[in-house]
Formats: structure tokens, sequence, C-alpha cells
């Protein structure tokens, strides 16, 4: 019997095409100088990088606070989003599956994320609804976000919506946990 020759499979070095969306910061491994791995950066994290959360009125300090409010605003969304999205099966129950239904009971947690998503939105302008959905959500671009729901009359000021966006999320946020404590 002829042994098997053991080969060598080389790990990537980098994706197949660099873009401007990737960045390598995921840790692989907790141990120190582990090496770490690529991932794309969403839509909000660029935004936020390039300052474009950033509005200019007032000092340095108020601005990069504003900034980093909406960021956490848009971040916070992200998470109900993607909790509310998740499904109990994946690709590793692929054998198990015996019918086509899609009628899974949601986890608590799917159902609390539902429900914290469900109290934000209804305290949010359908545009601005839209847009944070869009962006934070799904993922869409700042500009196919805001032209889809606002039009090409807003062609020019893309970003400046998607502040207005964050600054209606960020306060029907605080709404929200108001009126959860109210309760």
């Amino acid at each position: 019997m002829a042994k098997r020759r053991e080969r060598s499979v080389p790990e990537p070095e980098a994706p197949a095409i660099v873009r401007a969306d990737h960045a390598k910061d995921r840790l692989v491994s907790s141990a120190a100088g582990a090496p770490q791995a690529w991932r794309r950066r969403s839509v909000l994290e660029l935004a936020y990088e390039r300052g474009q959360l950033d509005d200019g009125e007032g000092d340095a300090r108020e601005r990069a606070f504003r900034a980093k409010g909406r960021f956490d605003a848009g971040e916070t969304y992200t998470k109900l989003f993607v909790v509310a999205q998740s499904s109990t099966k994946d690709s590793t129950d692929l054998d198990r599956i015996a019918s086509v239904s899609t009628r899974a009971p949601l986890t608590m947690r799917q159902g609390e994320a539902i429900r914290a998503l469900s109290a934000i939105e209804n305290r949010m302008g359908m545009r601005d609804k839209r847009i944070v959905r869009m962006v934070c959500g799904e993922n869409f671009h700042l500009s196919e976000a805001v032209l889809a729901t606002c039009g090409e009359s807003y062609r020019y000021s893309v970003i400046v919506r998607f502040r207005e966006a964050l600054d209606a999320l960020l306060e029907a946020i605080e709404s929200a946990r108001r009126g959860r404590k109210t309760r």
C-alpha cells in the first residue's frame, strides 16, 4: 500500500481583490501575536472612518461626540437587525431537514430583538426608517439607500440626508428606552 504524500495547502495572504472596505483586523486566536484575518467593513464603519458622520458644526470635541453617537446608534441597530434575522439552522443541520417548511419557532433573543426593532422603527419617519434599514441592516451603499428612498433630488446631499436619518435613529432609540422604563 502506497503512502499518500501530504500536500500543504498555502494559506491565502489576502482576498483575491483587496478593496477599500477590506481590513486585516479580525482576531483568529486570543493568543498574543496571533495572525489577523481579513474582513469586510460595513458601510457604516467606512462612513465613520471617512468622517462622513461629522457634520462640521461646533468645536472638534462636540463634533466627534455627535459622530460617535451616530455611529453607536447605527451599530446598535445593526446588532439588533442581525439577531432578529438570524435563523436556528446552519449548514451543519442540512442533513436533518425533513421538510421545506420555514416555520421554526423564534428564540427568546430573536423575539426581544424584533420587539426592540419594532419599538425603534415605530418612532421614526418612513424615509428615515428605510434609509437606516438599508444601510445599517442590509449594508446598502449610502447613495443607493438615499436615492432609492428620497429620489434623485437628493443626489448632492446623500451624506447630509444619511446623518439626518441617523439622528432620527438616535432619538428613536432614546425614546424607546424611556418608553420601556415608564411602563
